[in-house]
């Protein structure tokens, strides 16, 4: 008797302790974003007939060297972030515009003029917008800029991620992100990649200047070139 009591504590503890461990298997989920239930411009990060889920709104997904961002994951699930809520960006945001002119693949010039859906920011700010980011307290960080054309899901967008960029100057390695508005992602560390950043405002203000990238993915790649007058957002530093 005493015998199959032991037996079934030990089954119960078992038990307990493999729901208690149930999701750490779970990949964590990669800031910086606003609430976990938050909606995403969720975009097939791949062709139509498949490829990773992926949110053009993609700020820390790193690659192996955590000097580039990659084509992997969204921001927007921010469940774990802790104290990296989104700061109230208040009576800034209601009175800055932002846009961003962009040509693509040598055809018109575009005027783009909407915040992009599940962006972090997106319910504070409603037209494009910067902001400086610091991964984890350390590295990577740097300067976001992003917009799309319009606030629907799966627009045509643009992020610019400029690697270790904190004002003025000229940035030669990032990751241009391109939504092409046809469910793919496009865009890596290792793309050609060039902004100038020739205003830098305090929050509220304007970050101006301009930008020359091809994003890539597999065989296809997109030449993007124009210009950005958008809002600066609050700092972001998180998970």
């Amino acid at each position: 008797m005493k015998r199959a009591s032991l037996l079934t504590l030990v089954w119960s503890v078992s038990i307990v302790a493999l729901v208690a461990c149930g999701g750490a298997d779970d990949p964590a989920p990669l800031g910086p974003g606003g609430d976990a239930g938050a909606e995403a411009t969720t975009i097939t990060d791949g062709d139509a007939s498949g490829g990773d889920a992926a949110t053009f709104a993609d700020a820390s997904a790193l690659d192996g060297s955590r000097d580039a961002i990659s084509d992997a994951a969204s921001i927007v699930d921010a469940s774990n972030a802790g104290d990296s809520s989104p700061v109230d960006a208040g009576q800034d945001a209601a009175s800055c515009i932002g846009s961003i002119d962009i040509v693509v693949d040598n055809g018109p010039l575009q005027h783009w003029t909407s915040e992009c859906l599940g962006e972090l920011y997106a319910n504070q700010y409603s037209t494009p917008l910067g902001y400086l980011y610091r991964i984890n307290g350390g590295d990577p960080h740097g300067l976001k800029i992003v917009g799309c054309k319009s606030g629907a899901q799966n627009s045509e967008g643009i992020a610019l991620y400029a690697n270790n960029a904190v004002g003025v100057g000229t940035y030669v390695v990032g990751s241009p992100k391109y939504s092409d508005g046809n469910g793919m992602v496009l865009g890596k560390g290792t793309d050609p990649f060039n902004v100038v950043v020739t205003t830098f405002g305090a929050q509220g203000a304007l970050i101006e200047g301009t930008f020359a990238a091809t994003s890539t993915k597999n065989n296809v790649s997109h030449t993007l070139s124009g210009s950005f007058h958008v809002c600066r957002a609050p700092d972001y530093t998180g998970p």
